[in-house]
């Protein structure tokens, strides 16, 4: 597997009609740089790619704990949908980050988008479950091309799995040069400084209890981040619990109004709105 260059890596995505680019890499290593370089390269070319931010922890799309998509319509105008995962790390939650994979890449084909890039996390310790989530992600998405930014041979256990099979058009590059490593810090502090601007002009917002689809209403306690889901199963908004009293649910939101809220999922996060200092939410 020879190592490719950028020129390859748009090339393949230039080619692509409704299917998936997939950019893999360890945490630093320019996933997103140069996913978004391509998003542009493809847009200034004539072409209505959609960008797929898979990154919980540190996303450019939505606000942490979602997986967002972004386009531009025929109008020029951005469009973006969001879906919850409930956290900041895939660790835990396969299951919703596969989902909602897989649901933003329906909704990027149904607006007619040409080459989805699908910007993974950094998360690919086999370990913990990142291989096996990188590895299932792939054949859900079944892409046209896999670009794998690689440092000292973090990935070989996902591009060993990969080898062999035709339908895998694997690109291989190093890291990019210009990827600075980020110590947990400086992402914990990145975090909440986008916790506090998408809350900072949150309200209360009550919606009743009975007209809503609710998951695990248990762990609806005070402090908890929670999605608040429309018709289609997608986020309109996040929102924090404030309290739950049986009959009415007490959120602080930046969502004006609750009337089309049809579902509300829990996270498993704590989180202050003020600070947006986050901690795990305690198990039940």
């Amino acid at each position: 597997m020879s190592l490719a260059t950028f020129e390859q890596v748009f090339a393949a995505a230039l080619q692509v009609a409704s299917g998936a680019v997939m950019f893999l890499g360890a945490t630093d290593t320019g996933k997103t740089t140069l996913a978004h370089s391509v998003y542009r390269s493809l847009q200034e070319h004539g072409q209505k790619p959609a960008y797929l931010d898979c990154d919980v922890g540190q996303s450019t799309v939505g606000p942490p704990a979602t997986i967002g998509l972004r386009y531009r319509d025929e109008a020029g105008q951005e469009r973006r949908y969001l879906f919850f995962v409930g956290s900041n790390s895939p660790r835990g939650h396969l299951l919703p980050m596969v989902v909602g994979t897989a649901a933003l890449a329906t909704v990027a084909r149904r607006h007619g988008c040409s080459a989805i890039l699908v910007d993974t996390t950094g998360f690919v310790d086999p370990r913990q479950g990142g291989v096996t989530l990188k590895l299932w992600k792939a054949e859900l998405l079944r892409p046209s091309a896999i670009v794998a930014l690689e440092r000292e041979g973090e990935l070989q256990p996902i591009l060993r799995a990969l080898r062999g099979n035709e339908k895998w058009h694997v690109l291989q590059l190093p890291a990019l040069a210009e990827a600075r490593r980020r110590e947990r810090a400086e992402r914990v502090a990145h975090r909440a400084l986008l916790w506090r601007a998408y809350f900072q002009a949150a309200q209360r917002v009550i919606i009743g209890c009975d007209r809503v689809g609710l998951w695990q209403p248990e762990l609806l306690q005070p402090g908890r981040l929670v999605g608040l889901d429309g018709q289609t199963g997608l986020c309109i908004a996040l929102g924090i619990v404030d309290k739950c009293d049986g009959s009415q649910l007490h959120v602080f939101s930046p969502l004006p109004d609750s009337a089309r809220v049809s579902r509300i999922r829990p996270g498993s996060l704590i989180l202050d709105p003020r600070t947006g200092q986050e901690t795990p939410a305690p198990p039940r």
